[in-house]
C-alpha cells in the first residue's frame, strides 16, 4: 500500500502492508524479520525521522505515543515533532492535553510536553490513569477514592467508594453509604442524585460519549446528563 495525491502523485511509497490516517499523520506498517514496524508521514508525504518504531498509539489529545525497538517510549505532537524524548520505560496518556504519566526506572510521575516533571505523592496506593480528565487524576487508598491535580497536590481527599472522571467540571461519586452526588473540582456538592430503586453498589460509575461527542454519566443501564438528570438515552448508543 501507498498514498497518491489526486490519484497521480505518489506521496507515500507503495511498500507498506497497511496505512492508516490518524489525526494529521499517516501511520504506515511493514514487517522486519517478522516484527511489526512503523513509519510516520505528514499528510504532505514527508517522512518523520524516528528510530525504528514497534508501536504507535494515538492519545486523547491527538498526539502520538511511540515505542522504539529498544522498548523506550516518547511522544510526538500532531505535527510529528518529538515533544517527549524516547527515553522512558513506559508512557500512558491522560485525558488532559499535553500531559502523560511516565515511568523511568522505579519512578513514576506526570510529564508535560515541555518536559516539566511533577511527582505524585509517594503514599498514594493506586493512581487511575484511565479515568483522568480535565486536570484531575483519581487515586485510591484504604479510605477510598480521591483526586490529585497536575501539580501533584491532593485536592479531593480519599473518601468515595466509586467515582467517575470529571466531565465539564463535575464528577459523579458514590459514598460508603451508597449515596450518589455530583461534585465539582473543589469537592463541593453540586447535586444529590436520587434514583428509584436504589442503585446496586457493585455497578461501576463511568462517563461515556455519544456519536455527536456529548458526554453522559452512566451507572449500569442508567444514563445521566452533565447536570445529573436521568435522560432517555440508551447505553447502547454510547461508546
Amino acid at each position: 500500500m501507498g498514498v497518491l495525491r489526486n490519484g497521480q502523485e505518489e506521496i507515500v511509497p507503495f511498500k507498506y502492508t497497511s496505512i492508516e490516517r490518524q489525526g494529521k499523520l499517516f501511520v504506515a506498517k511493514y514487517t522486519v524479520r517478522g516484527r511489526e514496524t512503523f513509519d510516520l508521514y505528514t499528510l504532505q508525504g514527508d517522512l518523520i525521522e524516528t528510530p525504528l518504531l514497534s508501536a504507535v498509539e494515538i492519545l486523547a489529545d491527538s498526539s502520538f505515543m511511540v515505542r522504539s525497538k529498544l522498548h523506550k517510549f516518547g511522544v510526538l505532537n500532531t505535527s510529528g515533532k518529538l515533544v517527549i524524548p524516547m527515553e522512558y520505560d513506559k508512557i500512558e496518556g491522560l485525558k488532559t492535553a499535553n500531559w502523560v504519566y511516565a515511568t523511568k526506572g522505579r519512578e513514576t510521575f506526570l510529564l508535560d510536553y515541555m518536559n516539566k516533571r511533577v511527582d505524585i505523592p509517594a503514599n498514594l496506593r493506586y493512581v487511575d490513569i484511565s479515568r483522568s480528565a480535565e486536570g484531575m487524576i483519581p487515586f485510591s487508598d484504604y479510605d477510598g477514592y480521591g483526586f490529585v491535580d497536575l501539580n501533584g497536590k491532593i485536592v479531593i481527599q480519599p473518601q468515595y467508594s466509586n467515582i467517575t472522571e470529571f466531565y465539564r467540571g463535575h464528577a459523579l461519586v458514590r459514598t460508603a453509604k451508597e449515596e450518589l452526588f455530583m461534585i465539582d473540582k473543589n469537592n463541593g456538592i453540586f447535586k444529590k442524585i436520587v434514583l428509584p430503586p436504589s442503585p446496586d453498589g457493585s455497578q461501576r460509575l463511568d462517563v461515556a460519549f455519544s456519536k455527536d461527542g456529548t458526554g453522559y454519566f452512566t451507572m449500569g443501564e442508567i444514563v445521566l446528563d452533565k447536570d445529573g438528570n436521568v435522560v432517555n438515552v440508551s447505553i447502547d448508543d454510547l461508546n
